[in-house]
């Protein structure tokens, strides 16, 4: 699927025509699709690791120390992951209007995308941070990225 993403994205990048609005979200919901798998997949592999140190009757600091690290990870790799859906979906070359609709939100989007990048593990997994993608999502959704606008996490 990655690589179906990848020909989508080669295929439909800023060179090319424009797209119709159909191809443009058809190409974003994909693109969007894809990460968030990959987003679900970082949970999914992190959880076992979780179970893992409490069942090895780890230390207070041993845990604190294995959530530092593989929080840290996790955390990266989501913002790294958000980033990369953003950045395709602005490589896309969709109909302008829809363009002038959406890039305000990717902007916001980003901005709260850096701003992850900043918390600390424990503020990160608390999910005070979801409120403002949430509030983004709505209204990405409402442009016809109904994918994109999923939670995956």
């Amino acid at each position: 699927m990655v690589v179906a993403a990848a020909f989508v994205i080669a295929a439909c990048g800023s060179d090319s025509e424009q797209l119709s609005e159909e191809e443009f979200l058809a190409a974003a919901n994909e693109i969007c699709e894809v990460g968030n798998e990959e987003v679900v997949q970082l949970f999914e592999e992190l959880e076992p690791l979780v179970e893992d140190i409490y069942a090895t009757a780890a230390t207070e600091e041993e845990v604190q120390q294995f959530f530092q690290d593989e929080g840290g990870k996790v955390r990266d790799a989501f913002v790294s992951n958000v980033q990369g859906q953003v950045s395709d979906v602005r490589d896309l070359n969709g109909p302008d209007d829809l363009e002038e609709e959406l890039e305000p939100l990717l902007d916001q989007l980003s901005d709260e995308v850096d701003a992850l990048s900043e918390l600390s593990v424990e503020e990160f997994f608390e999910g005070e941070w979801e409120a403002g993608f949430n509030e983004i999502n709505s209204q990405i959704q409402a442009l016809g990225l109904t994918t994109c606008a999923e939670d995956a996490g």
